[in-house]
């Protein structure tokens, strides 16, 4: 350790070095050798910067060497990277008390290795551990990824809202979730976002025709060359300045990509609680995290995770709001009751008959529960309430419904939203429609979607599908021939006719329901929060 010789010194100067040295003796010149005790500065709270102005008063210099030397010995705990997409936490002499705290361990997702006697935890809480270890007065090194700029220019031109948005997200220190509707431009807000960064970016999207639309993005609203954008995708693994992966590709390779980027952008953010999905949060080392979503919350029990790994909402706009301004059609929806066919109603009696009987008084969710744990009459009565609500939702008597309602709007681009297959397929061949399901061939995909976009008028029938990741052409009318209760999916199907076009900022919706059955309720759940108006009428044959 570091050693120095001074002359005799008095009674206060001797207590103040006894703080930090141990007193060696004297040496065959008469002087006195004295060493830097670290142990003794630990104790002491004392940093190089706290006894270098003693040392300089006596004389004594150190040379960089030394204070290194020094610094190295004072450390408390050192923090670096180590397989496994972890972050190890060693303390050196020390037991780290708040670690001791059963809720801090909880929150920062944090075990004990005994074998390395380190502690061990994600990156993503690497920033909360050294500002908790830092604000508890230990001394910290932390060998953490180091960033490059990037040059990167945005190119566009943000609305009022999109700038309000970045700012919110600037001021929250780069952490949140932007929810905006579905046309409202929440992909170039995100260029924005990565040019005000500049720092390598990795972008996150559910799919691989949104993760295409990303890297249209960048071209049509950054100054970023094809060479600085990356695919990362299937067995094409490409990490650039500005990588575009989809969930699915990214959280199997996070050993990869977990510690090349400073920025993370989260397409459809509403995704990334799903149990395997979140390890594109908890194994990533960026500490700037940008959420983008129309639908910021989750109809299951994780919605809070989704506030705890992105940050929560730091801004919001609601489709009525941006149509008030013109960003958005303004939306009109009406809802077209109908009736089961006799032979539907007589069949769905029976169903939901099989489905008391054996229900009792479970919920949904605890039949859900039952049914996993291996209970008949649980599987039964599922069985039977799912093969009643599909029988609802499909009822042959929402056909010459929606025949009338397709003469109604000739003239206009229509979008037919459905919940089955079959039923998709059948409004295709009854009313000459083509239609997207998850059975359509890429080809066939392809060219429906490019004949929809070229035309003035006419009609795409689509399944569930359509509901996010592909990029559907404008429409002005949407038909929701079947749905489920989703808010969510209720909203990004909105969405699809909200793009005001030019000389036309009127949108209109409807829903075709089944009345005094399963579906009504299911349609009444979906609505909430997004109807500025609602009409309802009965559906007459006459």
């Amino acid at each position: 350790m570091v050693e120095f010789r001074i002359g005799w010194v008095d009674k206060e100067t001797y207590k103040i070095l006894r703080r930090f040295t141990e007193f060696k003796g004297k040496d065959e010149n008469g002087g006195y050798l004295y060493e830097i005790n670290t142990d003794k500065m630990r104790k002491e709270r004392l940093s190089i910067e706290d006894i270098a102005p003693i040392l300089s008063g006596l004389g004594i210099s150190l040379s960089e060497r030394d204070v290194q030397e020094i610094k190295n010995k004072l450390i408390d705990i050192e923090i670096k990277p180590v397989k496994g997409n972890k972050v190890a936490i060693k303390p050196n002499k020390i037991f780290i008390k708040e670690f001791n705290d059963p809720e801090v361990r909880k929150t920062l997702d944090l075990r004990y290795d005994w074998d390395e006697k380190e502690f061990r935890t994600y990156p993503f809480h690497v920033t909360k551990v050294i500002d908790l270890l830092k604000n508890s007065g230990y001394n910290v090194k932390a060998e953490l990824p180091k960033f490059n700029s990037i040059n990167v220019k945005f190119k566009g031109e943000l609305r009022d809202y999109q700038k309000e948005a970045l700012e919110s997200w600037k001021k929250a220190n780069y952490n949140g979730i932007i929810s905006l509707p579905t046309g409202a431009g929440k992909t170039v807000v995100g260029v924005a976002g990565l040019a005000e960064v500049k720092k390598p970016t990795l972008i996150l999207s559910y799919t691989k025709e949104q993760m295409m639309q990303w890297k249209k993005a960048l071209s049509d609203f950054s100054d970023l060359d094809a060479n600085s954008i990356g695919l990362y995708y299937s067995d094409k693994k490409e990490i650039k300045d500005v990588t575009l992966a989809t969930y699915q590709t990214a959280y199997k390779h996070m050993d990869e990509l977990g510690d090349k980027f400073d920025l993370s952008i989260f397409d459809e953010a509403h995704h990334v609680p799903a149990e395997l999905l979140r390890r594109t949060v908890l194994e990533n080392f960026s500490q700037k995290r940008l959420g983008l979503t129309a639908t910021p919350f989750r109809e299951d029990d994780k919605s809070d995770d989704l506030r705890k790994l992105l940050g929560g909402i730091i801004y919001q706009k609601s489709a009525e709001e941006l149509a008030s301004k013109n960003y958005l059609a303004d939306l009109d929806v009406e809802v077209v009751y109908t009736e089961l066919t006799p032979e539907e109603d007589e069949q769905y009696e029976k169903l939901m008959t099989t489905f008391k009987y054996n229900a009792g008084d479970r919920s949904i969710k605890q039949l859900l529960e039952d049914a996993k744990k291996g209970d008949k009459t649980a599987k039964e009565a599922l069985s039977a309430f799912n093969n009643a609500k599909k029988l609802a939702i499909t009822s042959k008597s929402k056909l010459p419904v929606l025949h009338k309602i397709l003469q109604q709007e000739k003239g206009n681009k229509i979008l037919v939203f459905t919940q089955y297959i079959d039923q998709a397929e059948e409004i295709g061949k009854m009313f000459n429609l083509n239609v997207l399901t998850s059975k359509t061939k890429k080809k066939d995909r392809e060219q429906y979607l490019e004949q929809f976009k070229q035309t003035e008028e006419g009609a795409l029938v689509l399944t569930t599908v359509g509901d996010e990741g592909l990029d559907i052409p404008s429409a002005n009318i949407g038909i929701i021939a079947g749905g489920t209760g989703s808010m969510r999916q209720y909203r990004q199907r909105i969405g699809r006719i909200l793009r005001p076009k030019p000389g036309q900022n009127k949108a209109k919706a409807y829903e075709i329901v089944t009345e005094n059955t399963i579906e009504e309720p299911l349609s009444n759940k979906r609505r909430q929060g997004i109807m500025k108006s609602k009409n309802k009428r009965h559906f007459s044959f006459s």
